[in-house]
């Protein structure tokens, strides 16, 4: 075999290694792991401090109604989910979504027709690193309530709540790796997506029917829902899960459709 033949033969074996899991190792590779895990755990810890003492300064009203678990959590998932860990999101995201254009990714692979297993792999480490993060947040909460003595058995509501909120950090990386495919500065980006994160905390004063809907208050709204009486609330859980992953399908349809057609 000529060395010419065997050049024709090298381009699609390397596209064919080009698949979702490769672009899923590579995407882990891309996020700075270790820097949203202190992120997280420091939210973490800080959210059940917020809990633990407002628990403690009116222990007596609680335990005359019997509240354990939505003392600390409802405390901290109301500053903590609806400012902080959002903007650990969008930074953590955008600096991955940043070095796409950095190192030509988007073209080498539209280039190489794989657009849409890239797509993929983007949202498969997306969903990863959203699923981490609340997982931190949750096991905050159980190791707070269970120092205070709390019932474990009454933590399935939350564990669910917990499941939401992961869709919900899901949607909202979503959206800023779409943001990220029309940008090309780490910077921009950021700033687009801490920009949308402080119009949801404005809108959920103002206008809080539509933080229902709006992807930058969806970790809050899956956490909590629009009140705490909706905690155990499924129809307000399927609802929160189901509009977190519409979120999820449109932002996937339109990155691949951005990069497919995007002139290089």
């Amino acid at each position: 075999m000529t060395t010419a033949t065997m050049n024709t033969i090298r381009p699609p074996a390397r596209r064919n290694q080009i698949n979702l899991l490769t672009v899923w190792r590579n995407e882990r590779l891309k996020i700075r792991r270790f820097w949203f895990f202190v992120g997280a755990v420091g939210l973490g810890s800080f959210a059940q401090l917020l809990g633990v003492s407002n628990y403690q300064n009116h222990q007596a009203t609680f335990v005359e109604q019997n509240i354990t678990w939505l003392a600390i959590w409802g405390e901290g998932a109301v500053l903590v989910t609806k400012i902080f860990l959002p903007l650990l999101y969008v930074v953590i995201i955008s600096q991955a979504a940043g070095l796409e254009y950095q190192t030509r990714g988007w073209q080498r692979l539209a280039s190489l027709n794989r657009t849409v297993p890239a797509v993929f792999g983007k949202q498969l480490a997306a969903l990863e690193i959203a699923v981490f993060g609340l997982v931190i947040y949750t096991v905050a909460t159980i190791v707070s309530g269970l120092a205070l003595g709390f019932d474990p058995s009454e933590l399935p509501p939350y564990i669910l709540r917990a499941g939401c909120g992961a869709l919900g950090a899901w949607a909202l990386s979503s959206v800023t790796l779409l943001i990220g495919t029309y940008f090309r500065s780490f910077a921009v980006i950021a700033t687009v997506g801490v920009a949308a994160v402080i119009l949801g905390m404005g809108m959920s004063v103002l206008f809080p029917a539509i933080t229902t809907v709006y992807p930058y208050g969806l970790i809050a709204q899956g956490l909590v829902g629009q009140d705490f009486s909706e905690l155990a609330s499924p129809i307000a859980i399927i609802g929160t899960a189901a509009v977190s992953l519409v979120w999820v399908a449109i932002s996937t349809g339109l990155m691949c459709l951005t990069i497919k057609h995007r002139e290089w």
